[in-house]
């Protein structure tokens, strides 16, 4: 699609105080500029209770020269979230999670550190 550009996402997610998890998927981007938005969809993989655990999510984000917000869902939540982010590249997005069903991780502050990694850069 001209004018998008399809890359790899990745994350560290931290929420409800004492859970960690990466993240990787599929991400749909604006090429990047000073505003723009994209969509994506994956798994964050994590532990729980000492067993592996794999939360799938779909989200979209909307970002303007240095901020960015979106909103995302996931089996466990609906998080909408906020932050700082760099052409729609690197992103530092904090959030409250709003949990969907009893015993769910994500719940509370949410903290995530992003990377975007698609083909065409600014630089």
């Amino acid at each position: 699609m001209k004018g998008q550009v399809t890359g790899v996402r990745t994350a560290y997610t931290f929420t409800n105080g004492v859970y960690h998890y990466g993240f990787v998927g599929a991400s749909q981007n604006s090429e990047p500029f000073y505003g723009g938005f994209s969509y994506y969809g994956g798994t964050h993989i994590g532990s729980h209770k000492g067993t592996v655990q794999f939360v799938p999510e779909i989200g979209a984000e909307f970002y303007m020269m240095l901020f960015g917000m979106g909103l995302s869902i996931n089996t466990h939540a609906i998080t909408p979230r906020a932050g700082v982010s760099l052409v729609n590249k690197y992103q530092i997005q904090a959030g409250y999670s709003l949990p969907l069903r009893n015993e769910a991780t994500f719940h509370g502050f949410t903290l995530s550190i992003v990377i975007n990694a698609f083909e065409h850069f600014p630089w």
